[in-house]
This record gives C-alpha cells, sequence and structure tokens, in this order.
C-alpha cells in the first residue's frame, strides 16, 4: 500500500492538482476514470480535460499520516491559485474547511502577505 502525497499535472498549462491518500495508485486510477467519464468534481480540471489536455502524474512523498503533509505541498505549489493549479475549485477541498483559508491564515501568521508567493 502506497500511502502518501500525489501530484496531477496539466501538461498543456502546467496547473497543478494535490492530492492524499492511503492508497495513492488507487486514487490516480479514480482520478483518470472520472475524468474519462466526464464526472470528475473539480470542475475546471474537467473542463481542461475536455478540451483535450493531458494531465501526468506523480508521487511527492510517501508517509503514513498524508493529510498532515498535504497543506505542506499545496502551499509549496500555490495549487489554491487557479492561474497555478486546481485546489481552491474543488468541492471536496471546501468541505475540507477549505484549504485556501488554512494556507491564508498561515501565511498571515508568519507574516506574509496573501499577494507574497513564496519563491521554491
Amino acid at each position: 500500500m502506497t500511502s502518501g502525497i500525489y501530484k496531477l499535472i496539466n501538461q498543456v498549462n502546467g496547473k497543478i492538482y494535490i492530492g492524499q491518500s492511503s492508497k495513492i495508485p488507487e486514487r490516480i486510477k479514480a482520478h483518470f476514470s472520472q475524468l474519462k467519464n466526464n464526472s470528475h468534481v473539480c470542475g475546471s480540471m474537467q473542463v481542461d480535460w475536455n478540451e483535450g489536455h493531458t494531465f501526468d502524474w506523480g508521487i511527492l512523498e510517501k508517509c503514513e499520516k498524508p493529510e498532515e503533509r498535504e497543506y505542506f505541498w499545496v502551499e509549496y505549489y500555490d495549487s489554491i491559485n487557479p492561474e497555478k493549479g486546481y485546489n481552491s475549485n474543488c468541492p471536496v477541498e471546501r468541505k475540507k474547511g477549505h484549504i485556501g483559508e488554512f494556507i491564508k491564515a498561515k501565511r498571515e501568521a508568519k507574516g506574509i502577505s496573501q499577494t507574497e508567493v513564496a519563491d521554491f
């Protein structure tokens, strides 16, 4: 079983989606199955797929408690920024208490303005 953090990368526009799972290979298959069936919960990713964009995927980190590391990678890639990623407009992220609000609060606590983006 591969537990950890993964990314889906749009090969046309470079946008990225960060996710976590206790079973990464099965989760990746589910993403592509939903995209092929026009039923992915992330509307903007589905639109890009329907327009012919191709996606690749990779494992960012293997870990036993991926939910604790997902926010790090979302912030690292700034994937809540709609120009860079898909994490801001997926219903799943809103159910989690909206990942963007979490990161905004974290940045403010560090004294980083919302318009500043860390350069990694």
